[in-house]
C-alpha cells in the first residue's frame, strides 16, 4: 500500500490544496520524493535536476549551483518554502492562538517538523537607580533613611514626596528647611547610584529545527605527527535544551538606543526548555561562526 506522511492527529489540522496549486519547489520536490519511493522505477538514480534548478529561482539564485551555502540556512529557507508552497499561512498566529493550538502550522511541514521551546532570558544591567526608585526606598525606610532623622531622635522619617520642596521664606523654620534640604541630598545621592539590576523573561516559540553550538577546540597532531579532530558527545551537546543550563548570547552589535535609564547591559544568559517534541526531530550542528 501506500505510505502516508500524516498522522491520524495531525489531519485535522493540516490544510490540504491540489496539487496543481502547489508552488514550483513543492511540485519538484513531491516528483523527487515519488520518483526515489517508486517502486515502478527502472534506474538505479533519481535526477535531482528539476529540484536544483527550482530551488536556485525561488531563492533568486542564493542556493545556486557550484555556491556554497550554510546547511542550517538551507533547510529553513526550504522547509518555509514547501510549508507555504504546499499551502501552509505564512501569517503568525498570536500569542492567544498559540496557547490554544501550539502545534498550529497549517501544513504537513509544521506537522511533521514543528516543535515548542521555552526560553528564559536574564538580562544584567548597570544602571541608575532613577528618581522614582531612590523615593520609594526613602519611604520605605531604606539603608540611608536613618540618616534623616530628627534631631530630637524621632525614631519615624517622615515620608518623602514631590510635594515636600516647598522651602520659601517663611513657609517653615530653619530646622526644617535643614531637614528638607538633608531629604533632597540624599535624595539626589540615591538616584544617582549604579545598581546592578536583573531582568528575567520568559517566552514560548516554535522551531523547526534545533541548532547546536559545537564549542570551539583546537586541532592537535598526535604521535605519527597526523592531525586528529577532536569529538564532543551528543549528549553534551543537547544540555543547551535541558531546562537547567543556560548559556551566554553574545552581543554582537552594541546597542546605542538604550536611554539611561535602561542601562548598560552587563551580561545576558538563556536557558531552553523543551516543550514539545515534533514527530521528527531535526538537529542543526553549527560548526562555523562569522566574525564581526
Amino acid at each position: 500500500g501506500k505510505r502516508k506522511m500524516t498522522t491520524p492527529s495531525s489531519l485535522s489540522t493540516t490544510t490540504t490544496i491540489p496539487y496543481e496549486e502547489f508552488s514550483p519547489i513543492a511540485k519538484c520536490f513531491s516528483l523527487l520524493l515519488r520518483n526515489m519511493w517508486s517502486p515502478h522505477r527502472f534506474k538505479s538514480n533519481v535526477d535531482p535536476h528539476m529540484l536544483v534548478q527550482a530551488v536556485s529561482v525561488a531563492s533568486n539564485k542564493r542556493y545556486h549551483v557550484g555556491q556554497q551555502a550554510e546547511a542550517g540556512e538551507f533547510i529553513s529557507w526550504l522547509l518555509h518554502q514547501l510549508h507555504v508552497g504546499v499551502g501552509g499561512s505564512v501569517v503568525r498566529p498570536s500569542k492567544k492562538k498559540k496557547k490554544k493550538n501550539r502545534k498550529g502550522g497549517g501544513s504537513i511541514v509544521h506537522e511533521t517538523f514543528m516543535g515548542n521551546v521555552e526560553m528564559t532570558t536574564i538580562v544584567t544591567r548597570r544602571k541608575r537607580r532613577g528618581d522614582q526608585a531612590a523615593l520609594a526606598m526613602l519611604n520605605e525606610g531604606g539603608r540611608d533613611a536613618a540618616t534623616m532623622h530628627d534631631n530630637n531622635n524621632n525614631s519615624e522619617v517622615a515620608a518623602f514626596d514631590e510635594d515636600d520642596d516647598d522651602d520659601r521664606a517663611g513657609s517653615d523654620d530653619e530646622d526644617t528647611m535643614e531637614r528638607k534640604r538633608q531629604k533632597r541630598e540624599i535624595l539626589k545621592s540615591l538616584a544617582d547610584e549604579t545598581i546592578i539590576d536583573e531582568e528575567e523573561t520568559v517566552t514560548e516559540t516554535q522551531f523547526l529545527q534545533l541548532t547546536l553550538d559545537i564549542p570551539e577546540k583546537p586541532l592537535f597532531k598526535d604521535d605519527d605527527g597526523g592531525l586528529v579532530i577532536p569529538q564532543e558527545p551528543l549528549v553534551n551537546v543537547l544540555r543547551k535544551f535541558d531546562g537547567v543550563s543556560f548559556s551566554d548570547v553574545l552581543a554582537m552589535h552594541q546597542q546605542t538606543t538604550e536611554s539611561k535609564e535602561d542601562g548598560t547591559i552587563v551580561s545576558k544568559k538563556r536557558r531552553y526548555k523543551l516543550k514539545t517534541l515534533p514527530n521528527y526531530l531535526i538537529l542543526h550542528l553549527s560548526r562555523f561562526k562569522r566574525n564581526g
